[in-house]
This record gives structure tokens, C-alpha cells and sequence, in this order.
């Protein structure tokens, strides 16, 4: 594995798995629609600032208005599903649950891949694959493979359960549409789409919302940072990053990275937020990780 390529795929992890625990820190001071807000706003501004660098920020709006259709979907299944719905579901359950339950998103993301990008799989990739989402239903269960629909984080964890379809709706699309036209490169795609969510939050951040969205008694620097910790680390450069991953990579490798994100998705909480590991967390957790270290060692070309 090269050094470049493991550092690419550790900081995807780490990253990705990092996002319950930035929101959940800031939510006291934030409600779950505004910290999406000014995570895409934060988000918006980092890329026109490349964008202007590179001398294509003119460029990249006539792709936008040109495929306005197009971004308008990137940006409901992104930011409509993957960001809004997610965190609401956030406020009902744990970081490690939310962790754990959006990245079952891999399982979507092989759906979609197969169907709108044509992809076919190794040969053992269905075995890795089984095996990673053993793992992350042994976590998810606490290991009784039931579900219990009075328990106090079901109606959370269903919430980010639809937020994980969503962001694998948005990464497969983002990649179908960068295969088919060059002018959609990942920075591209997750700038219209950002782009888009920003129009439509404002008004109702702006003018539907007492305060702003904002606890002014919360409010602290501590959340201050965790919010941009979300916005730059896990939204700006993971957002292009992982296009980049996926498009080189394809969906499997992808979804199977997506799953190592569940370690740093409960270690994460475990090492700031004081969260629990249990017994099936640490079961499952192996399992995961066999699945990846699997796919590395028996990584073939796809067969039909």
C-alpha cells in the first residue's frame, strides 16, 4: 500500500468518523439546521477561495447554471438528506450511534454503484462486505441482532439510517456524473452543491428562526471550533477528497473505507465525549477491520 494512498484512506477514516463527535459538541450552542448552515457556508467559501486561485470561480458557475437540474439533486441527497436529516436524528441518539448507523451508507453505496455506474465486484468482495456489515450490525444491536422500536435513540437512529442513504445517493451521482463529463471534477460538484444548499437554508435560518438557530449561553469558543473543525476537516477536504478516492477507487474500496470510519466513529466519542465502549462495540469493531485488511491483501481485478 503505498504511503500516499494510506494516508489518503486514514484521514477518510478519521475524519469521517469525527463528524458525530464536532456536532455533537456544538449542538448545545447550535440547532441542527443552522450548524448545517454555516458547516456548507464555511464549506462554500474555502472552495470560491480555490476557485479564485485557479482563475475557474467563472467557469465553475456556467456548469452550475448549465446543469442547475443535476446540482439541484446533488444538494437535496447531500445537504437536504445526508446533513440536515442526519443531525436532526443526532439530537436523539449517541456519536457513536450516529457514527456507526450513517456509515452503513457503504451498503447503499454498492447498491447504487452497481446500478448507476455499471460496477462489478471482486471476487471477494461479497464475503468482505458481509463481514464488514456483520460488524457493524453486531455494534448497532449491542450484539442481539434485534430492534426494538421503544428504545430511547430508534427514532435517531432511524433518522441517520435515511441520512446514510443520502450521502451514498450523493457520492454515487457526484462520481456518475465526473465519469461521464469532465467539467464535473469533485471540486466542482461539491461546490454547486453546497452552493445550493446555501440558497435554500438562508431564508430559513435567516428569517425562520428566533435568535438565529443559535443558545447565546452556549455559545463558547469550545463550540466555536468544533463547528469549524466541521466545516474545513470534515466537510471542505473530506467532501473532495473522498470524490477523488471514489472516482480512482470505485464504489467497493470506497464502501469499505466508508466502514473503517465506524472505529474512529466510536473511538472518537469514547476518547472526547466520555461515550461507552461495550463488548459488542469491540467485536464488531474487529470484524470491520478484518474486512478492510481482507480486501487490501485479496484485492484482484473485478471478475463478472
Amino acid at each position: 500500500m503505498k504511503l500516499k494512498f494510506l494516508l489518503l484512506v486514514i484521514y477518510l477514516s478519521v475524519f469521517g468518523g469525527a463528524i458525530g463527535v464536532f456536532a455533537k459538541v456544538a449542538l448545545p450552542a447550535f440547532s441542527p439546521m443552522v450548524m448545517i448552515f454555516y458547516r456548507v457556508l464555511i464549506s462554500v467559501v474555502i472552495f470560491t477561495a480555490v476557485f479564485i486561485y485557479q482563475k475557474k470561480l467563472l467557469s465553475a458557475f456556467k456548469v452550475i447554471f448549465r446543469h442547475w437540474g443535476k446540482f439541484i439533486i446533488l444538494s437535496l441527497s447531500c445537504v437536504g438528506l445526508a446533513m440536515v436529516v442526519g443531525f436532526l436524528g443526532l439530537r436523539y441518539t449517541t456519536a457513536i450511534n450516529y457514527g456507526l448507523i450513517y456509515n452503513l451508507s457503504p451498503i447503499f453505496i454498492i447498491f447504487f454503484a452497481r446500478l448507476l455506474l455499471k460496477e462489478k465486484m471482486g471476487r471477494f468482495d461479497p464475503i468482505f462486505i458481509l463481514m464488514a456489515f456483520l460488524g457493524v450490525a453486531v455494534i448497532v444491536t449491542n450484539g442481539k441482532f434485534a430492534i426494538n422500536i421503544l428504545e430511547p435513540h430508534f427514532f435517531g437512529d432511524f433518522l441517520v439510517l435515511i441520512s446514510a442513504l443520502g450521502w451514498a445517493l450523493y457520492s454515487v451521482l457526484g462520481t456518475r456524473f465526473s465519469r461521464v463529463a469532465s467539467e464535473f471534477d469533485s471540486l466542482t460538484i461539491n461546490f454547486g452543491s453546497l452552493l445550493i444548499g446555501v440558497i435554500f437554508l438562508s431564508p430559513i435560518v435567516f428569517f425562520g428562526m428566533p435568535d438565529g438557530g443559535i443558545t447565546m449561553s452556549a455559545l463558547s469558543i469550545k463550540t466555536v471550533l468544533n463547528l469549524l473543525g466541521l466545516a474545513v476537516l470534515s466537510t471542505a477536504f473530506l467532501f473532495f477528497l473522498w470524490f477523488k478516492f471514489i472516482k480512482e477507487k470505485g464504489g467497493t474500496w470506497a464502501s469499505l473505507v466508508a466502514f473503517s470510519e465506524n472505529l474512529s466513529g466510536v473511538l472518537l466519542p469514547v476518547i472526547f465525549l466520555g461515550e461507552k465502549l461495550t463488548p459488542a462495540v469491540l467485536t464488531g469493531g474487529a470484524l470491520i477491520v478484518l474486512a478492510v485488511v481482507g480486501k487490501e491483501l485479496f484485492d484482484r481485478k473485478p471478475t463478472a
